[in-house]
């Protein structure tokens, strides 16, 4: 076993997969592992353990000290009863340019029996960075249980050889190892559609040799309208502009609307989200637009726009109708917006606009049909 891993598992001289450690150190330090030996025959036996130094690495880097002395390899191990054990400790120099990961494939075959095992002693120079980015829920900038993470959300690391560039993983995750003793700074690129609630650009320190530093990313949706409306009306009349407001986190929000000098807007909550204007509705009240992403009734919530046109507006003008929404996100002072445009047109009183719906009435049709 090394550093405890590995018991009951063996492999075969050379394949290093009987059991795996891992020590983290700088170059130009010594590093210890605890190496044990257990004699799992029926008779007492003795032990070759051997190993040799990595590519690159100056003779002696490794060494197996039994307390009594430094051994080279092939170390010859004494009698070890059935069902006993020696503990020795491994000794490992790592030299300048060590890479960030290095193995170690230690051997140890018994001399009379057939008995031989295999493991790896990794020697890691680097240090980690590693995080989530996630849908801040409560909005408190911490990665509480129950909050979903963002994938595919790209984070990049500074690096002396280079911007090192991540995304995250199904698990919403992102690590990076990389060469320890170095400041560097991480940046998550917001995605389209988000707003970050904690830092997109955080300073690191610089770690020490298996040091891992945690920076976890706070995203939420933003909200939307839609969709951008073409519609037609006379002057002196109303035109209902419909659409649907999606929450992406939550908050009160509230709607404004953008029109020429002289005409007038109303909002409604479409009730029966039919896109017309009637009975069932109501006028839209701040409840309505407390939103909830996980609330029904407060996730989508259909609104109508009652436009009234002047009587002097002339045959022929287009105007621009734009809404806008506004929310305060719950528990913080971030406000965040969403808008939509919509073109009217004012037609004269025997003109219009001819809008085609098609419709299906048949429960099993074709496509195209």
């Amino acid at each position: 076993m090394i550093n405890g891993n590995g018991a009951f598992q063996s492999g075969p001289p050379g394949s290093g997969a009987g059991g795996r450690a891992i020590v983290f150190g700088s170059p130009g330090t010594t590093v210890t592992a605890v190496l044990e030996l257990v004699n799992r025959g029926g008779f007492p036996d003795s032990f070759r353990v051997s190993w040799q130094a990595p590519d690159g690495w100056p003779p002696g880097s490794v060494i197996i000290s039994d307390g009594g002395g430094d051994h080279a390899s092939p170390y010859l191990v004494g009698t070890i009863s059935p069902g006993a054990s020696r503990t020795f400790t491994v000794k490992v120099t790592i030299p300048a340019g060590a890479a960030l990961r290095t193995g170690v494939i230690i051997d140890g075959v018994a001399l009379s029996r057939d008995l031989e095992d295999s493991i790896t002693l990794e020697i890691g120079t680097g240090s980690f960075v590693a995080g989530i980015v996630f849908n801040d829920a409560d909005h408190d900038g911490i990665h509480d249980p129950g909050e979903e993470g963002w994938t595919g959300v790209t984070v990049t690391l500074s690096d002396p050889g280079g911007t090192i560039v991540r995304e995250t993983d199904g698990s919403s995750a992102f690590l990076f190892e990389v060469a320890a003793g170095v400041a560097r700074e991480l940046i998550e690129i917001t995605p389209a559609g988000m707003v970050s609630l904690t830092p997109d650009s955080v300073a690191l320190g610089a770690p020490a040799p298996g040091e891992t530093l945690r920076v976890d990313f706070a995203d939420v949706r933003l909200p939307a309208i839609s969709p951008a409306q073409d519609l037609s009306g006379t002057a002196g009349a109303f035109i209902d502009v419909p659409h649907v407001i999606m929450a992406g986190t939550g908050g009160q929000a509230a709607v404004s609307a953008s029109l020429p000098a002289g005409w007038i807007d109303v909002f409604y909550r479409d009730n029966d989200a039919n896109g017309l204007l009637g009975p069932a509705d109501s006028l839209l009240r701040p409840s309505d637009l407390a939103l909830d992403p996980d609330a029904a009734g407060l996730d989508l919530v259909p609104i109508i726009v009652r436009v009234f046109v002047p009587p002097q507006v002339p045959a022929g003008t287009s105007a621009s109708l734009t809404i806008t929404l506004r929310q305060v996100l719950s528990g913080t002072a971030i406000t965040v917006e969403a808008a939509v445009v919509d073109r009217l047109y004012v037609s004269a009183s025997a003109s219009g606009l001819l809008r085609l719906v098609k419709e299906v009435d048949l429960a099993e049709r074709a496509r195209g049909m």
